[in-house]
């Protein structure tokens, strides 16, 4: 057996029930816990506060009313603050449907979620467009 391969451990025969069952255990416990490190549930960028358990939006403490759609759209960015997303990919990951080339449906909801979250939103600093490409999150780093 090579752990190399991909493998988490393994048990040389003969095992003992007792023994596998506690391996078995570990390896749960261990997965459990990266599951756990990975989903994020609070996001933070400049004003804004984001819980994507309750779906609460607040910009500057003031909780903002955004459309499933709005709410969607800025969930995606959070959730991958390195990507840019074409607008190809956005609408098929929020509306999860195939695109057909309508680019208003994404710049009217981009809009009005900017109007909701940005301090100034024909300078946007939160959803950033990329031009030529499409959106991303800015750079709060």
């Amino acid at each position: 057996m090579n752990l190399g391969l991909g493998a988490d451990d393994y048990l040389a025969k003969p095992f003992s029930m007792l023994e596998l069952v506690a391996r078995v255990k570990a390896v749960l416990r261990r997965s459990q816990k990266s599951l756990e490190k990975e989903i994020k549930t609070k996001y933070e960028i400049s004003n804004i506060e984001v819980n994507l358990s309750n779906f609460e939006v607040k910009k500057n403490g003031v909780v903002v009313d955004l459309t499933l759609k709005e709410f969607e759209i800025l969930k995606l960015l959070l959730t991958h603050p390195e990507q840019t997303f074409s607008k190809q990919q956005m609408y098929r990951t929020v509306w999860g449907e195939e695109y057909y080339y309508n680019d208003n449906v994404i710049n009217v909801h981009i809009r009005r979620l900017r109007k909701k979250i940005e301090e100034d939103p024909s300078n946007p600093k939160i959803v950033i467009t990329m031009w030529g490409f499409g959106y991303k999150l800015g750079d709060f780093s």
